[in-house]
């Protein structure tokens, strides 16, 4: 990085997961993303920790007390992008999608082995069945 005075700045959003508010020995998930982050070049001075959030919904709204009316990069998981999209919007906010670790299907498969119970396809519907329930219940 050339200069880090001019540099755009990385919001890294979120607290403890909703369970674990009171065990201060666990990071937030915004400081391993500073961690990941700063292992991999970035300088902190291009940082923003916001880890009070508990809830999509809140990591939105408080990067909007942060953000005011710029417009920003949004960067989460491709299966939680819509919801994301949805609760940034809700919370004022312009923001590009940049969805990432899509999740695909390895190779192809003969019928008789897609149509068995696997336990990845349990741990994929209920991503699914989350996303879908918090998108409509607006969470």
């Amino acid at each position: 990085f050339p200069s880090h005075d001019n540099l755009p700045k990385i919001i890294l959003s979120g607290g403890r997961i909703p369970g674990m508010e009171t065990h201060a020995n666990l990071q937030t998930e915004a400081q391993a993303m500073r961690l990941l982050l700063i292992d991999l070049g970035v300088p902190d001075s291009a940082l923003v920790l916001e880890d009070a959030s508990r809830t999509t919904r809140e990591n939105a709204e408080k990067t909007k007390a942060i953000v005011g009316d710029q417009r920003v990069a949004l960067v989460t998981s491709a299966f939680h992008m819509p919801r994301s999209i949805e609760n940034f919007k809700k919370a004022g906010i312009q923001a590009d999608a940049y969805p990432t670790d899509f999740q695909v299907i390895d190779g192809v498969e003969p019928l008789w082995a897609r149509i068995l119970p696997k336990a990845k396809s349990l741990m994929v519907s209920e991503m699914a069945l989350k996303e879908y329930l918090a998108l409509a219940i607006r969470y």
